[in-house]
């Protein structure tokens, strides 16, 4: 992701337009352009109940007739809506209709409905006999409606009772009701007895009951209306078959084994269609470990693959689990196009006497494409050198017949420059390349782990790339690789465990006017010859479900050693020190260090269209051994599009630091960084969306007095947070947000202690307070 920051200039020009805009807006949403005489607009609505077991956030969406939507509490579409021409539906008018909303006209009907469902959901609920009323205020065109719902003491369960008409499901559903929703105590909810239901359903799908259906499951209640209990009786009944003469017959249900497993590894559905059975011939079958491969033609897919994805297995009773399962691993080979797991009844092997049935299990899988090529070209200008660059990239999904995911890429670059400022080469060239490879299984030396593979997922990565820069000024080598495992923990959990990740900078030449240049500048450490061996270990935790629009959480932990093998190493054979008493490796010192960092996000879904989202992340780096300091690539920054917007990319801190704005190039890090963010984000119109923001934080120095006031004291740093504030605007394109944000300054650390806040101090400064931030995507 590439991220831009921008600073305006033109103060009056932009203020302008901003108070303007607000003001058409506010105009806009008052008025009740579009109402008639007879019509009221409906402002408000409000629910009050007595009685604090009532959810009020479920009851609001039994109200059939909502106000228009609002932002901030002004009602901007609504605005938009009415700044279109009444009987105009072309042009500016049309765009400006489409993109805004009609008024809500206050409807006595969906009211009254409105009673009716809130009566409805009370009692599905177990509030019987509860009173909802509706009061509506009307007065200058505006309607208010409150909905009064007075609530009764609700009936409770006082006991259940399970049965079976069907006596051979009564083994298998009766020991399994520990595991019941439904609990004495409970209200008489429909919904807990619809969960219930729901769960038996699932349980007997997971144990070879292939087609049962909650359909078969029925609830009698025998209440007291004095008590306000309810006896509960469920009952599982019998299958009902059509007999002679229109009698029906009632059976048992069966549970089902799975009789073969057929995988018809590179099904193409469009020939299926056109051939029709004729596609099914000269068709190609191997049997391994009782599952028959189907392929049309030669597929040099490996069948351990499938075979490692696949909880299907024959002779095994139906589980509705292990095709879920089965789907979920083939789905992640991101191999297949379409997966389809389907079963048919075998009933000539069905056995009534003893209810078991069979049935063969169908996987048909359509692949993508396995091999994908790329070009792309792009010209440069550098301050007027003209140049030409490109990349070729290639993909292969199945580069050994593993399903191995590989990644390939060559990227070059040739720019001239102007002879007249320089003697010697007139052309600077940049050649690297990537290979990157996913393999869909543990790689480990010392033991197979087939089971773990079944249940986690996982896959190993291995990478490596290189990149020469010949340039005037320098001539440098970058050389990367690594190699790590990741895997799935269960629905919401995911883990990432890099074994080793080496980069090394080797720079065999530079000129000396240059390393003048970025002598006192962060650029410096990108051009030292350096080495960098890491360990790491992520945690990410994402309980958000995209059918659902609910509150979710979002937690990473990042830990990072650096250095401890090679130290060992290096002191075990004695090898060379530099000057500083470092060990170095090829003539290089090597990085040693820890890291720590732990990021956390809550994400409040009020509605269809505002979201607010919390941030707190918190981050420690300590270099020891055979470092000083860490490698600059891992110190910690604040600024920028992804952290205080109010501030240029690494123009905060450290600390108090005052001496930032006097360089070209801020090289403003530490080792501590703690920041918190809370950012209200709405829906506007079109693709638009909006954003009110406001950042606290900072980053510290451990032990560095590289920085004056940037050292990290306990009795102090609080006094050193700095806080921005700010409004965004983001273009939703679906496959990316493209993000404007335009940051002020609240308060600034590196002004003296008494006057850091800004507001009520002075006067704001365009050119010293004020950034726009460019970035691809949410900040977080």
């Amino acid at each position: 992701m590439k991220i831009f920051t921008l600073k305006y200039r033109s103060k009056k020009q932009l203020l302008g337009f901003i108070i303007a805009t607000i003001s058409v807006i506010m105009s806009s949403c008052s008025p009740v352009k579009y109402v008639a005489e007879d019509e009221y607009l409906l402002d408000r609505y409000r629910i009050k109940i007595r009685d604090g077991n009532v959810k009020k956030e479920e009851v609001k969406n039994y109200v059939r007739q909502k106000p228009n939507k609002r932002i901030l509490g002004l009602r901007f579409h609504l605005g938009m809506y009415n700044l279109s021409g009444k009987n105009k539906d072309t042009g500016l008018s049309n765009w400006l209709k489409t993109i805004g909303e009609e008024p809500v006209i206050y409807d006595e009907f969906l009211t009254e409905k409105s009673v009716d469902l809130l009566k409805s959901y009370l009692d599905n609920k177990g509030y019987y006999n509860s009173v909802v009323k509706d009061t509506v205020q009307l007065k200058r065109k505006r309607a208010r409606v409150l909905y009064k719902i007075e609530v009764n003491e609700p009936f409770k369960i006082n006991s259940i009772r399970y049965t079976c008409s069907d006596s051979s499901l009564a083994p298998v559903v009766l020991p399994d009701t520990v595991n019941s929703v439904i609990e004495p105590g409970d209200h008489f909810d429909m919904d807990i007895l619809e969960d219930e239901r729901q769960r038996i359903e699932t349980s007997l799908k997971n144990k070879g009951y292939y087609n049962f259906s909650k359909d078969f499951i029925f609830f009698q209640a025998d209440s007291s209306a004095r008590l306000r209990q309810v006896d509960l009786v469920m009952n599982i009944q019998k299958i009902q078959q059509k007999g002679p003469e229109s009698t029906y017959i009632k059976k048992n249900h069966k549970r089902y084994r799975i009789n073969k497993v057929y995988v018809f590894t590179n099904f193409d559905q469009k020939q299926a269609l056109a051939q029709g059975q004729d596609y099914y011939n000269d068709l190609d079958t191997t049997c391994l470990e009782g599952v028959y491969f189907i392929s049309k033609g030669e597929d040099e897919l490996k069948k351990r693959v499938i075979l490692q994805s696949n909880f299907i297995k024959e002779g095994d009773l139906y589980s509705l689990n292990n095709a879920n399962k089965t789907y979920k691993h083939l789905n992640s080979l991101r191999l297949f196009k379409i997966i389809n797991i389907q079963y048919k009844l075998v009933d000539s092997l069905a056995n009534d006497s003893l209810n078991l049935g069979y049935i063969n299990c169908n996987i048909n899988l359509t692949k993508y494409l396995l091999q994908s090529y790329t070009v792309e070209l792009q010209g440069t200008n550098s301050y007027g050198n003209l140049g030409v660059g490109g990349n070729i990239l290639y993909q292969h999904r199945s580069l050994f017949g593993g399903a191995e995911i590989t990644d390939f890429r060559i990227n070059g670059a040739v720019e001239s420059i102007d002879r007249e400022n320089i003697v010697g080469n007139y052309y600077t060239t940049e050649l690297g390349g990537n290979i990157t490879v996913n393999i869909p299984k543990f790689i480990l030396p010392i033991f197979k782990a087939e089971k773990f593979s079944k249940k986690y997922s996982p896959k190993t990565q291995i990478s490596a790339g290189y990149n020469f820069q010949d340039r005037v000024d320098y001539r440098r080598s970058i050389a990367n690789m690594s190699f790590g495992y990741f895997w799935d923990g269960n629905k919401y959990l995911k883990h990432s465990f890099k074994l080793l990740e080496l980069n090394a900078v080797n720079l065999p030449e530079i000129s000396t006017s240059f390393k003048n240049f970025i002598d006192s500048t962060y650029l410096k450490s990108s051009y030292d010859n350096h080495l960098v061996s890491v360990t790491s270990y992520s945690l990410i935790f994402n309980n958000q479900d995209i059918k659902k629009r609910r509150d979710f959480y979002f937690f990473r932990l990042n830990s990072e050693l650096s250095g401890n093998i090679l130290s060992g190493i290096s002191e075990w054979v004695q090898a060379d020190t530099s000057d500083n008493g470092s060990y170095m490796v090829f003539g290089i010192p090597f990085s040693q260090y820890a890291k720590f960092d732990v990021d956390f996000r809550y994400y409040d879904i009020l509605n269809e269209s505002n979201t607010l989202v919390y941030r707190i992340f918190g981050g420690v780096g300590i270099p020891y051994g055979n470092s000083e300091s860490l490698p600059f690539e891992k110190l910690y920054f604040s600024g920028g599009a992804n952290s205080l917007r109010a501030w240029s990319v690494r123009g905060l801190g450290p600390g108090s630091y005052t001496g930032g704005s006097a360089t070209r190039f801020p090289n403003q890090t530490g080792d501590i960084k703690l920041e918190a963010n809370v950012e209200y984000r709405f829906k506007m119109f079109w693709l638009l969306e909006g954003a009110f923001f406001l950042d606290v934080g900072n980053v510290w120095f451990l032990n560095s007095d590289q920085f004056e006031g940037g050292l990290f004291h306990k009795d102090r740093f609080y006094k050193e947070f700095a806080v921005g504030s700010g409004f965004g605007t983001r273009f939703d394109f679906s496959f990316f947000i493209f993000r404007l944000d335009l940051g002020v300054k609240l308060r600034d650390p590196a002004l003296p202690e008494d006057n850091r806040w800004i507001i009520g101090n002075r006067a704001l400064s365009w050119q010293d307070d004020f950034t726009v931030n460019i970035g691809i995507g949410y900040p977080f």
